[in-house]
């Protein structure tokens, strides 16, 4: 994969590698748990314990281990796991996503996501 920008964080509790992060409310990182959680990258392969530092890639290409299916193109965005599914739009709900899928995949694939935040709000 292709990180351009990494930036390392304090882990809330620990982290497992390839997973969608987002921060705590004192900025430590720990797994994004919903698709409305304000995710901020990936992380790194290695992953985190607790209390360790947990590395974020920020931006670029990193791959993200998958919670369900997504198809190229794909927005991505957090289940309860931390695990890449693809964002579907919901009435009312603004729905935040890390990127986008550069290819399919399937629940346990690592796949490749073009790391650029947003929200799809329907």
């Amino acid at each position: 994969m292709t990180p351009t920008f990494i930036k390392s964080f304090p882990a809330a509790a620990a982290i497992e590698g390839n997973r969608l992060v987002m921060l705590d409310a004192d900025g430590a990182a720990l797994h994004a748990a919903a698709n409305t959680a304000g995710i901020v990258g990936i992380s790194e392969r290695l992953g985190a314990k607790a209390g360790g530092m947990a590395d974020v890639i920020q931006g670029g290409w990193y791959e993200v281990t998958l919670g369900g299916p997504v198809s190229p193109g794909d927005p991505i965005t957090a289940d309860a796991a931390g695990a890449g599914i693809a964002a579907v739009p919901a009435a009312g709900v603004m729905v935040r996503y890390a990127g986008f899928a550069m290819t399919g995949g399937v629940a346990g694939d690592l796949a490749p996501v073009f790391i650029a935040p947003g929200i799809i709000n329907a």
